[in-house]
């Protein structure tokens, strides 16, 4: 059973934040893996109904994951 299910939607946006940091520091934060963390984390936000941060984060994963692979 996965997190958003048993809800807990504050341990999915605190490992998507954690996993972004960690991408943005080995230099991964533009690739399409990166793009899909970020709809994951603007998933769970929009579940929370953060829907302006949710919104913001499709726009940055959108862009990444567009255009396919990395």
């Amino acid at each position: 059973m996965n997190l958003k299910i048993q809800g807990q939607l504050l341990h999915v946006q605190e490992l998507c934040q954690q996993r972004m940091q960690f991408a943005k520091d080995k230099g991964l934060s533009t690739t399409a893996a990166a793009g899909w963390l970020l709809a994951i984390w603007s998933e769970s936000l929009a579940e929370m109904n953060k829907l302006d941060d949710a919104s913001d984060l499709v726009e940055k994963s959108l862009k990444l994951t567009e255009h396919g692979g990395d």
